[in-house]
């Protein structure tokens, strides 16, 4: 299923609507699709014809392809008819041998479709065997999950149960401390009680005596203070110990209503315990069904796994058998390939033995004018031996063949060739009338481009040097080419001789008078040709004030047909323009751009 055929030739097509030709073998074989490609690679340039005299009137005709007769003869496209060896025999001899393999034939075809037959009974048995192991199979899956979830399951409620156990005992022992804290409370208000009755009695004996006492008042005042002195203090032992006891009640109902909550948790731990238990009851009993469920299943897989080993044993034998009759078959079938071989060995002999007489006779029409039979008859009995005529024939082929061969094209070739000649021929010429067009055009570009640099230099090397001298305020400097006799590949060198200094090349000036040289250069091409726009880089930078006056001046001169744009840290030069954008990072990473128009500015100053 990999190979890729070539693309079949069109004209192959054509040669199928001929008159004689069947069409092309590819398309005249049957196999599987899968087969296809292999087809189209062996048969795909192959024409099958009805007989020889159409495939050599073809080839006549200038159309090259291997040719096949309904015979078996194959017709080359170099001409060559394929033969081959054939065993002496007789007509009669070979008519039985083509009986015989006729019915070696059939008895093949028949013993074919009887272990094609058994072959396709084996092979539904094991397909019906593989799909019950297979619903065996997932019936066993499909068990052993629901033992595992099963599994899990009871592990998760014994896991709760433990659980609630664990906190039923916590409930129990909180229920005990506050049951003991209950019997503490009860016994200190049993004494609290008991305290507090003993100064009542001794509240009443007081009182008894206070009243005995205020019949004598007048004569036991100080015994009367006393006594109310003691009474104050045992009412303030009463007031005190009916706190003690007020506080005392309270805590006892705070008990009794942490009891109450107490005991409430308790039962709904005692509920949950309960709904456990019975969850735990119903998981246990659906473990016991699953494990009687898994036992079922587990006899069913045993009994199913049993099964499956019988049908393995009797798939092996299957298989075994299978193959037996597949060897039978294929023993059978190459039989049956080796004896259509010899049939068609033998059409193909007949048939080649009949174009040779037919390719002899057809010679001796065209050579000797007269058919074979009369040149045989006229030839009479030969006398020589057929060695001697062998070599005679063979010396004659040899004589023959050092002619070398005719070439028939020869005469369409040399056609071709002047054709091709002439064609390059005109194109030469063609290419030597652009060649010298060429010339002439690149000699007139160059006068062309002489002439506009001479006078663009000319103009641009004077107002360099009147833009020098006004911003240096005398002085002189030059434009010089390095090379005066080849312009258009010349260089230009800046000479400048500041105010008081020598004349000199501008690499040896300072920084400050290399960039008034540069301005006046600049300005001194913009006086030639005017730009629309002008961008300049800290042009300023090595600039004193005094010559950034110079500059902003030419600035001035120079914006009513120049718009600059001029990247700038001088405040000075900042001051001349009539927008200005400042760049600012009020966040690290993050630029801003600030802009200001001065006009507007003025404008709302004068407002203000």
């Amino acid at each position: 299923d990999r190979l890729e055929p070539e693309p079949r030739d069109p004209a192959l097509e054509t040669l199928t609507q001929q008159p004689g030709v069947v069409g092309v073998a590819a398309d005249l074989v049957q196999s599987e699709p899968r087969l296809h490609p292999v087809a189209e690679a062996l048969l795909g340039r192959i024409l099958i014809v009805e007989s020889l005299e159409t495939a050599r009137g073809l080839r006549s005709e200038g159309h090259r392809a291997r040719y096949v007769t309904r015979e078996g003869t194959v017709l080359a496209p170099d001409g060559a008819i394929s033969g081959g060896h054939v065993r002496p025999s007789g007509l009669l001899g070979r008519e039985r041998e083509i009986r015989e393999l006729g019915e070696q034939i059939d008895r093949l075809e028949q013993n074919t479709t009887e272990v094609e037959m058994r072959v396709g009974e084996q092979t539904a048995l094991i397909e019906a065997t593989a799909a019950e192991r297979e619903t065996v199979g997932e019936k066993t899956n499909t068990a052993r999950n629901t033992l595992a979830q099963t599994e899990r399951e009871i592990e998760r409620a014994t896991a709760d149960r433990s659980e609630a156990q664990e906190v039923l005992e916590r409930a129990r022992r909180e229920v005990e401390r506050l049951e003991q804290k209950i019997v503490d409370y009860e016994r200190s208000l049993e004494t609290h009680q008991s305290a507090l009755e003993e100064s009542d009695a001794q509240t009443a004996a007081l009182q008894a005596q206070l009243a005995e006492v205020e019949t004598t008042r007048e004569s036991q005042d100080e015994q009367a203070t006393l006594l109310q002195e003691a009474l104050a203090q045992m009412m303030a032992q009463i007031s005190a110990r009916r706190e003690r006891l007020e506080a005392t009640q309270r805590r006892l109902t705070e008990t009794d209503e942490e009891i109450s909550r107490c005991d409430q948790q308790l039962q709904d731990h005692r509920e949950q315990l309960d709904a456990l238990t019975k969850s735990l009851d119903q998981a246990c009993a659906e473990i016991e069904s699953g494990r009687q469920r898994l036992g079922e299943l587990t006899a069913t897989l045993e009994a199913l796994d049993r099964e499956l080993a019988e049908r393995s044993g009797e798939r092996e034998t299957a298989s075994a058998e299978i193959q037996r009759l597949q060897h039978e078959s294929h023993a059978l079938q190459r039989q049956r390939n080796e004896k259509q071989n010899e049939l068609h060995e033998i059409d193909r002999l007949r048939a080649q033995g009949e174009v040779q007489i037919e390719n002899l006779d057809e010679q001796a029409r065209e050579k000797f004018r007269a058919p074979i039979e009369q040149l045989a008859d006229e030839a009479g009995t030969i006398e020589t031996s057929r060695e001697q005529l062998v070599a005679e024939v063979a010396a004659l082929r040899g004589r023959i063949e050092s002619i070398g061969e005719v070439n028939v094209i020869a005469i369409e070739e040399h056609r071709q060739l002047s054709e091709r000649f002439e064609f390059l021929e005109r194109q030469r010429r063609d290419l030597e009338d652009a060649k010298a067009s060429l010339r002439k055009t690149i000699r007139t570009i160059d006068a062309t481009s002489t002439e506009l640099f001479t006078k663009g230099m000319t103009a641009i090397r004077e107002r360099f040097r009147e833009m020098f001298r006004r911003l240096f305020g005398g002085g002189r400097a030059d434009l010089v080419l390095t090379e005066p006799d080849d312009l258009l590949n010349s260089g230009i060198e800046i000479v400048a001789q500041p105010p008081g200094k020598q004349l000199q090349s501008i690499t040896l000036l300072s920084g400050g008078e290399k960039a008034l040289t540069a301005i006046a250069l600049l300005f001194g091409i913009f006086m030639f040709r005017p730009s629309p726009f002008c961008v300049l880089d800290e042009i300023d930078a090595a600039l004193d004030d005094a010559n950034i006056e110079r500059f902003k001046k030419l600035v001035l001169e120079f914006s009513k047909d120049i718009q600059f744009i001029i990247i700038t840290h001088n405040k000075q030069t900042m001051a001349l323009a009539d927008t200005l954008y400042g760049v600012t990072m009020e966040e690290a990473g993050v630029s801003r751009i600030v802009s200001v128009r001065f006009d507007q500015v003025e404008e709302d100053i004068l407002v203000g």
